[in-house]
């Protein structure tokens, strides 16, 4: 270990305010960049020679700066740049919408299930009692940082969903390269501001009753058959949306 990154046990300066500034050096010169993960607790408390508690501290201290975000299970994740733009969502497809944007888009699967419809199922998708339909919900990531959680409800059809190919690829590019369908089109989108529930809250990153963006989406093919409908909570903060509507006929 460098002999500036030692910290002193007999300074006033409490430790874990000692190892948040070394920290917050590290991410000023670009030792971790936005989207990295940094090391786990365990690993940076043997770097600097200090408890795991001390660790901690100082990553929730960076956390509440917005500075990082803790995922559970996942770790630690360095946010993006002051300064750089809100995250656009201008297009169909959360990947173009990333290309578009400079950003790097990511994904995360927190469940995949196959379920029995439910009576919403049933309806918007057409499907006839005792049907199934997969469940899947996820995290989607802009330069590392969780910055939507979707759940999507699919016909049946689309039971070889597999949690691996989602976090490489896109919903939209299994579903048509593997699917029934070549074609995907929004038949209905409509927008309501929410509070998180603590599950979202947990895996955004932000406390519990903070308003999101609630997003629902129905997807169909060419010739209007509903494939998926979706429900997307967005961190209203650092997310905006942007569409060309046509003009209006006189």
């Amino acid at each position: 270990m460098d002999e500036k990154e030692k910290l002193n046990t007999l300074a006033v300066v409490p430790l874990y305010k000692q190892l948040k500034r070394l920290l917050e050096d590290a991410l000023n010169d670009g030792t971790w960049k936005p989207g990295e993960s940094l090391p786990s607790e365990p690993e940076l408390a043997r770097e600097y020679g200090v408890s795991r508690i001390t660790v901690r501290t100082a990553l929730n201290e960076l956390s509440k700066e917005g500075r990082l975000v803790r995922l559970q299970g996942k770790g630690t994740f360095v946010t993006q740049k002051k300064g750089k733009s809100l995250f656009t969502v201008s297009a169909n497809s959360f990947s173009e919408s990333c290309e578009k944007g400079g950003f790097v888009p990511g994904r995360q699967v927190v469940s995949l299930s196959i379920e029995p419809a439910g009576g919403e199922d049933q309806e918007v998708l057409r499907l006839p009692p005792e049907s199934l339909v997969v469940k899947v919900t996820r995290l989607l990531l802009v330069d590392g940082v969780p910055l939507i959680y979707a759940v999507d409800h699919l016909l049946p059809a689309y039971s070889y969903l597999r949690a691996e190919d989602l976090e490489k690829e896109s919903l939209n590019a299994l579903m048509t390269r593997d699917g029934p369908s070549r074609t995907l089109t929004s038949r209905e989108r409509t927008f309501e501001a929410v509070a998180a529930d603590p599950v979202q809250a947990r895996l955004l990153g932000i406390p519990a009753g903070e308003p999101l963006l609630l997003v629902y989406d129905v997807v169909v093919d060419e010739n209007g058959v509903p494939l998926r409908y979706t429900r997307e909570f967005v961190a209203g903060d650092k997310v905006k949306y942007a569409y060309i509507l046509p003009p209006e006929k006189a």
